[in-house]
């Protein structure tokens, strides 16, 4: 009768130290999905606006094709890459020609009066910092979760419970180029010659 005791009391309290280390780590993954929905929709919201936007700029700057295709190719590859271990590289690989496109303004002064693309541009810069936001919040969510399974005792279980490593969605520095920008004056023009 005593052995039957020391057994039961034995499970009970290895029930209660896995239930201990898998509830936090279920909740924590569980957070780190519904963080990351966040930013995917905020990813989506961006690729859907971006076809509207190349629209607008085309009417007024159609000889700019390689930019143009530039963005598509770019905004193609990150609605495709979905997930966090992809998508960072995919992101960033389309907000440097965007932001390509979006300066062409600068040359065009008819596009940077046109009112559907002051929306569309005022739309997209809502966008960026809403996906700003939901990365910043995918990002703390992984941080706990890695906090969790890297914490001991859980370190010890939580592989052979399935927790596996999750990926934070950040910037590669090596990815990162730095713009190179001209600060030469420009050479002199010659006035304009007058013939009577």
């Amino acid at each position: 009768m005593g052995v039957i005791i020391v057994v039961a009391i034995a499970i009970a309290l290895a029930v209660g130290f896995i239930a201990w280390v898998f509830n936090p780590l279920v909740k924590s993954r569980n957070n780190i999905r519904g963080a990351w929905a966040d930013v995917e929709v905020q990813i989506t919201k961006r690729a859907e606006l971006t076809p509207q936007l190349v629209a607008v700029v085309q009417g007024y700057a159609a000889h700019e094709t390689t930019t143009f295709d530039a963005v598509v190719r770019a905004r193609e590859r990150a609605v495709s890459v979905m997930g966090p271990r992809g998508a960072d590289a995919a992101d960033r690989q389309l907000e440097a020609p965007l932001a390509k496109m979006v300066a062409l303004r600068e040359a065009y002064p008819n596009l940077k009066a046109d009112t559907q693309f002051l929306q569309l541009q005022m739309n997209l810069s809502g966008i960026e910092d809403d996906l700003a936001a939901a990365r910043r919040f995918y990002n703390g969510h992984v941080r706990r979760y890695e906090d969790l399974r890297q914490s001991f005792p859980r370190s010890v279980v939580a592989p052979g419970l399935g927790f596996d490593k999750e990926s934070y969605f950040r910037a590669d520095l090596d990815d990162i180029s730095v713009p190179v920008v001209n600060l030469d004056p420009l050479p002199p023009t010659a006035p304009p010659v007058i013939t009577p």
